[in-house]
């Protein structure tokens, strides 16, 4: 994979600065189950990618915000979801143009609001590539859900579709997924370094 830009409009948890356009390419159908920021199927559109991409969330406060911005009506002076997560970041005409970029782009876009494991198994295919980017270990208590992070892995370990999987780099998740291909990058949040897992079926 390669380093993608900071595209997505929402400074949220987590945000991926990848670009999937060489895993995804062949593929009819691209799924984030854990969509939060969306940066790396925002990346994906950038790119070119013109099959079907879908972005879920089961936090309703993420999922309305990209509804709004997909519609087109988001004032983000206003928005305290957004200020939220912007912090003391001013809004500026960048960040404005920023926004016009995000809606054209999430034109093409189909929002759910579900279960993730629900979601993953649905669209479960051959044609299908699916972005996994659950909230980490170390992280969970930044997000209003928890995942069921054995659970996600037996899903995932009977998937049909090609996958690709983000974690924090943990001891638990190492063992978890000892059968598969773990890739280990750093990259810095929030001023920290840190090292994350890529996992892809082994």
């Amino acid at each position: 994979m390669k380093s993608g830009k900071d595209i997505s409009i929402l400074d949220y948890t987590g945000k991926k600065r990848i670009s999937l356009l060489d895993e995804v390419e062949g593929h009819k159908r691209y799924i984030e189950p854990f969509g939060g920021s969306f940066n790396a199927g925002l990346n994906l559109l950038k790119d070119g990618y013109t099959g079907d991409i879908i972005f879920n969330d089961l936090d309703k406060e993420v999922y309305d915000f990209w509804n709004r911005v997909k519609s087109g009506i988001e004032i983000l002076e206003t928005d305290k979801f957004y200020l939220k997560h912007r912090g003391e970041k001013g809004i500026t005409n960048n960040t404005l143009k920023k926004l016009q970029r995000n809606v054209e782009l999430m034109q093409s876009v189909k929002l759910y609001n579900k279960d993730a494991f629900e979601l993953i198994q649905e669209y479960d295919s051959e044609d299908t590539f699916i972005f996994i980017d659950p909230p980490y270990i170390s992280g969970s208590d930044c997000y209003k859900y928890g995942v069921d992070t054995d659970k996600l892995c037996r899903i995932i370990q009977n998937l049909k579709c090609d996958w690709l999987l983000t974690y924090d780099n943990n001891r638990y998740i190492i063992e978890l997924y000892k059968n598969c291909e773990i890739i280990e990058q750093t990259r810095v949040l929030f001023g920290k370094k840190y090292t994350e897992l890529f996992i892809r079926r082994g």
